[in-house]
């Protein structure tokens, strides 16, 4: 049994259990209106005044009033729930309906495609997805060639940084030795010069003698 029928049976059930219990009142209540005419005939009230009769009918009145206010309040609140779970349960079927249909029309559509093979849409789709497919492929070959590349490159001028950093630190170190070399001949000079300049010295310091300077005999030797 599907939700469907056995919400409406439960909802008939409700409807005949509600009339037949709206009849029973009905019942009772005349057979209430019928004992009390009895009664009224019949037993002390007979005897009442007429104010007193008329101050009971209008307690009656006021009371079957109230009754049937409460009985119009009921029917309108169940009213309101009934409408209400009416619209719940409409839009539930609807909602599962259209599931339904949704999935009959996906296997009706895979059935016709496994009997007729894809439409000429799907097959125009289905080569526009693998165009689009390729041309992403070509374009990711690329940006990686691209990639690659730019990497080379910066390889290249790495090594090539890295060369003329090697060039210039031997240049450099070329330099300090030649610089080292002029001091080291320049110290060994003044080293060699320092004895000459203290003959030097030691003879300017000395008195030259007071005669005549002996002539030398001979040639000046070379």
């Amino acid at each position: 049994m599907g939700r469907l029928t056995e919400d409406m049976t439960r909802l008939c059930g409700e409807i005949v259990t509600l009339r037949g219990a709206r009849g029973g009142f009905v019942r009772d209540l005349r057979q209430d209106v019928a004992s009390l005419r009895v009664r009224f005939r019949r037993t002390e009230m007979a005897e009442k005044s007429k104010e007193e009769r008329l101050s009971d009918l209008f307690e009656l009145k006021k009371a079957v009033s109230a009754m049937k206010s409460g009985f119009r309040r009921s029917h309108a609140r169940m009213a309101r729930e009934t409408q209400r779970g009416r619209r719940s349960f409409v839009a539930d079927l609807k909602k599962r309906t259209a599931a339904l249909l949704h999935e009959y029309a996906l296997d009706l559509r895979g059935a016709h495609r496994a009997w007729f093979g894809p439409s000429q849409a799907e097959l125009q789709a289905l080569a526009a997805a693998e165009r689009r497919a390729a041309e992403a492929h070509i374009k990711a070959e690329e940006e990686r060639k691209a990639l690659a590349a730019a990497e080379r490159r910066a390889a290249e001028a790495h090594i090539k940084a890295e060369e003329e950093r090697k060039a210039l630190a031997a240049a450099e170190r070329r330099t300090a030795e030649v610089h080292i070399k002029a001091e080291e001949e320049r110290k060994a000079r003044k080293k060699a010069e320092q004895p000459r300049a203290a003959k030097l010295q030691t003879e300017a310091e000395t008195p030259a003698p007071l005669g005549p300077k002996p002539r030398s005999s001979g040639k000046k030797r070379r």
